[in-house]
């Protein structure tokens, strides 16, 4: 497997070299989820987001996220600038949940910008994560 190395992506960088090492870092297929997540974060933050991400814990009955209410399925990250992006990340031959898609719904219908994003997907990620940066 790949391993996913930063590279010191931050802020003080110019967008364009941001996008530059965002690109050069596009995750292989087999990317594990806490590393798409761990260069998520790092890009996102390159291009200047704030990011919100709840990450399981491990307990005595395996991995859990503490949420009540309707926590179950809400998805990946919330990231805000100029704009508020909804980001689900998934791993090869993942697909969205029965409660992700309650969830990707609900959001779409305050029109909030909601994605997936697989591997695959990472220019596109980097495009959106770098879109109106100045």
């Amino acid at each position: 497997m790949t391993r996913i190395s930063l590279q010191g992506i931050n802020p003080e960088m110019s967008p364009e070299v941001v996008r530059q090492i965002a690109l050069s870092l596009r995750p292989q297929d087999d990317a594990t989820h806490q590393e798409l997540d761990n260069l998520f974060e790092s890009v996102a933050h390159g291009f200047g987001w704030r990011t919100a991400h709840f990450r399981p814990a491990m307990t005595g009955k395996g991995y859990r996220t503490a949420v009540s209410g309707d926590g179950r399925g809400f998805l990946d990250w919330l990231v805000l600038r100029e704009r508020l992006v909804v980001v689900e990340l998934k791993t090869k031959g993942d697909k969205l949940r029965p409660d992700q898609k309650l969830w990707k719904a609900a959001w779409e219908r305050i029109g909030a910008e909601v994605h997936v994003y697989w591997p695959k997907d990472w220019d596109e990620l980097v495009r959106v994560l770098g879109a109106d940066v100045a």
